[in-house]
């Protein structure tokens, strides 16, 4: 209470009595009102509330000790007088700045490596050339827009565009203005320039977006290309990318692309451009609201887009690595809703589902869209850059799926070895990212190398996410100098980058982590060999000591686990097994209950245990009003209640003659 009213009042406890506890007047001297606000002196105008951001925890912030706020109620970022840290409920982050001259206070709600809170607030315009760009320079960028930016998100008709004299001159502009943007970056010898014509087409691209009045498709296309531009600038622009992704989004569902056009009496390649332009939409929702922390704007039940083709003409499967990143993003989607949503227990719970019941499906959803990248399209395997960029994206997911169970490690006291399955996988996906991020460098040659800097901050991302997972390993055990080597050296991975996007600022986030847990570097032990270490153990037939068979995950009752189609995205026929035999009755110590092969009445097969994960029968009712769509619901429903009490009482009377 005294602590209160002393903030209130701003007066120590000794002058309140001296005043018996009665508010001093203060004298305001009288003025001609000036131009401005008067009021800015107030206590309400000092806190910039209205400018809160939100960061979720998918952006990272999740590993800072709580013990640091039990002595007092804020930690100073380390070096900086300006800049303090608040902890509040739910494990989230209040960080609160005040400008150098005292007057005014900015908040936000967690930190993200793109935050901007902790920077200077000047900020560098690029300046505007008024040179125009002469024909063959444009052709040129063209050109390296087709051969280094499109592969990675092909929304424009390569064939049309280049074969067709006259196009939408927002779609040029905004051709022009990522070319020469993503060459001032990583091709400054291409041509002069380019920054200032960047910006230039920039601006002239956004102000056309402002002044739709209908949307079009050359105006989602536009919006996806600033959206990549954005994401090259390493200002304080993540706001102005997350609202023009949304526009996108809304323009693309306003025109119809969230339901396939197979059937739609439209030209084979306009249906196909439409397609692929969703799906590019789709892939940036998902990797955008992992990075920020924000929620997913495109929901799986709400389109019914077919899947776009890999093929080009007839220059073959040239666009796989496209559809790949669209099923990993999908996945991605539903790790970030089931793991990471603010009310995703309560969700996960009336679903009858578990966070380790989660973890086990996408954990073998994710091993099987690996093994996918060494399958043959036509006889075509892609190749070794491909691969490359998108493992990147691979070990990102797989350290989002296994984090919340190493970070919050205390939720699981009695799965002990889950933790350190996941903190062992973690581990293994990080080591793994290092190394391919080290090999990336040596395919500088190969343009499709060049695809995930088309995403630097996803790439940054990776890099960050990377480095939590060897500060917590550091922090979970202090006595082994090679963990604390290997987060130093994930950082320094990290310091290597600092010329992309918000690596700087990732990096004094990592900083600031490893001061305040008191993680100073350390050590002898190589990289090479904690890398093969880590790398041969995940190799072994057996886990490590310590470390409990995936298989060997106890689940009591687990037929009564219907899991929901929403959430996991189903259980395909592929996985049926694996799943089913990791969710077997154990005991307390890992070990299946029965010392005899299971009655083959007692395990169901794939079509009866998971029929409600088949689209012939879903979980969830119908959305539409279409009565013929109920009818079937209804007798899917009345069938599958008919089933599940034969499988009760299979299961009842094998219980009953077990030994």
């Amino acid at each position: 209470m005294e602590s209160l009213l002393v903030s209130l009042t701003r007066s120590s406890i000794k002058e309140l009595e001296q005043m018996d506890f009665r508010l001093k007047t203060v004298q305001v001297e009288t003025k001609s009102p000036s131009p401005g606000p008067s009021d800015s002196s107030s206590e309400e105008e000092e806190m910039e509330y209205d400018s809160i951001k939100y960061t979720g925890q998918s952006a990272g912030l999740q590993l800072l000790d709580q013990e640091l706020f039990k002595a007092k109620p804020y930690v100073r970022w380390p070096g900086r007088d300006d800049l303090v840290l608040q902890m509040m409920a739910h494990n989230e982050l209040m960080v609160v700045r005040k400008d150098t001259n005292g007057s005014q206070e900015t908040l936000d709600v967690g930190l993200s490596m793109r935050s901007s809170i902790f920077d200077n607030p000047t900020r560098k315009d690029i300046p505007i050339t008024h040179s125009k760009v002469s024909a063959s320079v444009a052709s040129r960028m063209v050109s390296f827009y087709f051969s280094h930016l499109h592969p990675f998100l092909p929304i424009i008709n390569r064939t049309r565009f280049l074969t067709h004299a006259h196009q939408p001159a927002i779609l040029t502009n905004a051709i022009l203005a990522l070319s020469f943007r993503f060459a001032s970056l990583y091709f400054p010898n291409l041509t002069e320039n380019s920054q200032e014509h960047a910006g230039t087409y920039f601006r002239k691209v956004m102000h056309r977006l402002r002044d739709t009045a209908r949307s079009r498709l050359c105006h989602v296309q536009a919006a996806i290309l600033m959206t990549l531009y954005l994401d090259l600038d390493d200002g304080d622009v993540e706001s102005i990318q997350w609202c023009t992704l949304g526009s996108a989004i809304r323009m693309a569902q306003d025109l119809g692309l969230h339901r396939s056009a197979t059937h739609w009496k439209l030209p084979p390649a306009e249906i196909e451009t439409r397609h692929r332009i969703f799906y590019a939409c789709y892939i940036l929702d998902r990797w955008m609201g992992a990075r920020a922390g924000k929620p997913l704007t495109i929901l799986d039940r709400d389109f019914d887009t077919a899947m776009p083709s890999a093929y080009e003409g007839d220059q073959g499967p040239i666009y796989q690595p496209f559809i790949l990143l669209i099923k990993l993003s999908e996945i991605l989607g539903r790790v970030l809703k089931a793991l990471y949503a603010p009310n995703s227990k309560n969700s996960n719970r009336n679903a009858g589902l578990d966070d380790p019941t989660i973890r086990v499906v996408f954990d073998r959803r994710l091993r099987l869209w690996k093994e996918s990248l060494e399958d043959a399209v036509g006889g075509v395997y892609m190749t070794q850059s491909q691969k490359t960029n998108l493992q990147v994206f691979y070990y990102t997911v797989v350290m989002l799926l296994h984090r919340p169970f190493v970070v919050t490690q205390e939720l699981f006291p009695d799965m002990q070895s889950i933790v350190e399955e996941s903190r062992h996988t973690c581990t293994e996906a990080a080591t793994n990212l290092s190394k391919l991020v080290r090999q990336k460098a040596l395919l500088v040659d190969d343009p499709e190398s060049f695809s995930s800097m088309c995403l630097p901050t996803f790439f940054v991302y990776a890099l960050f996410q990377s480095s939590l997972v060897h500060l917590s390993n550091a922090r979970h055990d202090r006595t082994q100098p090679d963990r604390l080597f290997r987060l130093h050296q994930a950082v320094d991975l990290v310091r290597e980058h600092k010329h992309i996007g918000p690596a700087s600022r990732a990096l004094d986030i990592l900083t600031m982590l490893i001061t305040l847990h008191d993680l100073a570097p350390g050590g002898t032990v190589k990289i090479e060999e904690t890398e093969n270490r880590i790398i041969s153990q995940s190799q072994q037939s057996h886990p490590p000591a310590g470390f409990s068979q995936v298989n060997e995950m106890p689940k009591a009752h687990w037929f009564q686990r219907m899991i929901n189609t929403s959430i996991v995205g189903g259980i395909t026929p592929d996985i049926h097994h694996d799943v089913a035999t990791a969710m077997l009755p154990t005991d307390p110590y890992g070990f299946p209950l029965y010392n005899r092969p299971i009655d083959p009445n007692y395990v169901p097969q794939a079509p009866s245990a998971f029929t409600a994960f088949t689209i012939e029968n879903p979980t969830l009712p119908p959305s539409s009003l279409n009565w013929a769509d109920w009818d079937l619901y209804l007798d899917q429903q009345s069938l599958g209640a008919s089933a599940t009490n034969s499988l009760t009482s299979a299961i009842g009377t094998h219980i009953h003659h077990a030994p």
